[in-house]
């Protein structure tokens, strides 16, 4: 039993459209995944920011590359000297290592800020979206790698779209 011409066209169509059917929503897959890992990673270093905040009596200053100055360079030198972490190498307080961007090697990345009272993190959705994509972030233009960050966490009431200087001018004059 062989098919005609038509027919053959009929299943080759439906083939197709099942084919990049199926493709597009294992691209949407895959991005939700990196997406729900950047959250995840940024639940983490929250939690390694507040551990070390418990320790130091405040929060790891930024450099201005957007990492965390909070390494330990010497653990035997006394008083204790921090460096910047570098993302995905580097142990950070309760951190094995500092968690990287699932497209790192593609030149996503992770932007934080801190004035040792509070901090900003942020990372890049590519989903914009995500229910969590803020274009009040986006809007700011901040690094995060070579991508411009759209979804962050800070510390308290730290609002996001604003920078930590306004904030604090903001906190001074009421």
């Amino acid at each position: 039993m062989f098919f005609s011409k038509t027919e053959f066209r009929f299943v080759f169509v439906v083939l197709s459209v099942l084919v990049v059917a199926i493709a597009l929503n294992l691209q949407v897959s895959y991005k939700k995944g990196r997406d729900l890992q950047r959250k995840n990673d940024i639940s983490s270093i929250q939690t390694a920011l507040t551990t070390f905040q418990s320790a130091y009596k405040t929060f790891p200053m930024s450099d201005s590359e957007g990492r965390i100055v909070g390494c330990i360079e010497d653990p035997e030198q006394t008083p204790v000297v921090f460096s910047s972490c570098e993302w995905g190498v580097d142990q950070f307080s309760i951190l094995e290592a500092m968690p990287t961007d699932p497209l790192s090697t593609e030149g996503w990345g992770y932007y934080y800020q801190s004035n040792g009272k509070t901090f900003q993190i942020f990372v890049t959705l590519e989903r914009n979206s995500d229910p969590e994509y803020k274009p009040e972030v986006f809007v700011r233009n901040l690094p995060c790698g070579g991508q411009t960050c759209n979804f962050g966490r800070a510390y308290g009431n730290t609002p996001l779209d604003k920078s930590l200087e306004e904030y604090e001018n903001e906190v001074v004059d009421k």
